[in-house]
């Protein structure tokens, strides 16, 4: 269980870390840093100093808050974003290991001693800008909210598609669960998604398709035909991957007009 956790968050932060917008939101930051030198920097050390200085403690910082986060949040199974309260216990739980990074970093640095006061100083100082850093971190874990297309806007698995990249929204083939994940397969690529399936289906519409599996929904379009291997059943999609019809959904199967 805990080994499946780490692999969950580890999979969190590298959908995060390729964010863009996370690197700009970093840069912003380390630069008010390095031309502010809060802290005594500023006479501490020069302009190239401070630049490796912050940057060091920024990326150190931001890689814990950031992994106390997403480990909070795959731990309480939240079932499509960083909720706000888990980006508030992650970054508090993150502060104490913050502070020990960040004196240590400061020791190298600039030959301050280590103590328990100055350890418990910095983490005073980094639980704001822990805080800080989770809800930019909290902001980047919403469902993607970019501009949709009037078709998009039509389509009764709009709200769904929105949750994709731009360049993998297209008509949805199915969807199946793994692990605490929801891969999303359209017809222009797939993608991995930190969702419940119950909420994806709802997400999708009754309309567009069916559940055939507790792990696996077909939309009804990309079906193209049923394969039968004794008493087993499975759906061939139009891309050729099949899926497995339990019993349990068989009968509503057969309603939809699949014989």
């Amino acid at each position: 269980m805990k080994r499946q956790i780490v692999q969950l968050a580890l999979r969190e932060m590298r959908s995060l870390f390729s964010d863009k917008r996370l690197w700009m939101a970093f840069g912003a930051i380390v630069a008010l840093f390095v031309f502010t030198g809060p802290f005594g920097t500023i006479d501490q050390l020069g302009f190239a100093e401070r630049l490796g200085f912050w940057l060091t403690v920024h990326f150190v910082t931001w890689t814990i808050a950031l992994t106390s986060v997403a480990l909070v949040s795959v731990w309480h199974e939240d079932n499509s974003r960083i909720g706000l309260v888990q980006t508030v216990i992650g970054c508090c739980l993150a502060t104490p290991f913050i502070g020990i990074a960040v004196s240590a970093i400061r020791t190298l640095v600039l030959s301050e001693p280590i103590s328990i006061t100055s350890v418990f100083w910095q983490m005073v100082q980094a639980l704001p800008v822990a805080i800080i850093i989770g809800i930019v971190a909290y902001f980047f874990f919403q469902p993607a909210q970019s501009p949709s297309s009037d078709s998009e806007r039509r389509s009764p698995d709009a709200r769904l598609l929105l949750r994709l990249p731009p360049e993998k929204r297209g008509e949805l083939l199915y969807m199946s669960m793994q692990d605490h994940y929801v891969e999303i397969v359209t017809a222009r690529g797939r993608e991995l998604v930190l969702l419940r399936l119950a909420d994806a289906i709802n997400e999708a519409g009754s309309a567009t398709g069916i559940q055939v599996h507790r792990s696996h929904w077909a939309a009804f379009s990309a079906i193209s035909s049923i394969r039968r291997d004794g008493g087993k059943s499975s759906l061939v999609m139009s891309d050729g991957t099949e899926l497995p019809v339990s019993r349990t959904y068989a009968k509503a199967l057969r309603d939809a007009g699949f014989a």
